[in-house]
């Protein structure tokens, strides 16, 4: 079964349409004070109706697998942060709860970086850049990042600089049992027990062995919300 290469042209094709698909919805997603907006009272039909297609897709990839036997079932539980993602964004768009928002700011601030940087760097490589896998993949990254954008648009969520812990508490809640799980059964969601090649996970794993590697992720993180929650500060400033 042939393969792809890591941002060979095959792949970075499927970006740019995985890029144009993400740009459309977020497009066609209504801003506050939209009439459809103000008769739904929250989340826009078109967010709870991309929330839904990433719980279907994940589910026909089970079936998927079930069915053709390629990979085991157990290879893909939702116990990667972007797996993890499609109850985050399924919770933040059917409800209005004070833990809704929070979950809405984290699919925002972490999970959708998170769905591109695997986008870019796919575990998935191994396959056909089209095999019903390989493009199940690409597409409920896609609506990974996409949707809390969508949210953004729509004024549902609404991020702080007083937030910035949100993200952090969210991994140091999944974390430590995926790990015990992890140990327990020699899987590797969330990467925690080994990198993945040809990835930046890899480079820090090269320079800081296994299980220090985690560290330079961790770093990678922490760089990221600053730079984000710092441009949340400064649209802030902007306004006032």
């Amino acid at each position: 079964m042939n393969g792809f290469a890591t941002l060979g042209w095959p792949h970075i094709l499927m970006l740019i349409c995985c890029l144009a698909a993400g740009a459309v919805l977020v497009r066609l997603t209504g801003k506050p004070g939209d009439v459809s907006l103000s008769a739904t009272g929250g989340c826009p039909p078109l967010v709870k109706a991309a929330a839904v297609l990433l719980i279907l897709l994940e589910a026909g990839q089970d079936v998927f697998l079930l069915v053709t036997g390629l990979e085991p079932v157990t290879e893909h539980l939702p116990l990667h942060l972007c797996s993890l993602g499609i109850f985050v964004n399924l919770y933040g768009a059917f409800s209005d709860s004070r833990l809704s928002a929070a979950l809405r700011e984290i699919s925002l601030m972490l999970i959708a970086p998170g769905a591109v940087f695997a986008m870019l760097f796919p575990d998935w490589t191994y396959m056909p850049l089209c095999s019903a896998l390989s493009v199940i993949g690409f597409a409920s990254h896609t609506l990974l990042a996409a949707v809390p954008l969508m949210m953004l648009r729509a004024g549902v969520v609404r991020p702080a600089v007083r937030h910035c812990w949100y993200p952090l508490a969210f991994l140091a809640a999944v974390s430590p049992p995926v790990y015990l799980f992890d140990r327990a059964f020699g899987y590797n969601y969330l990467f925690l027990r080994s990198p993945v090649e040809g990835t930046p996970l890899a480079w820090w794993a090269a320079r800081l062995g296994e299980p220090w590697y985690l560290l330079g992720i961790l770093l990678m993180i922490l760089a990221l919300l600053a730079l984000e929650y710092a441009a949340v500060y400064a649209g802030g400033r902007n306004r006032h």
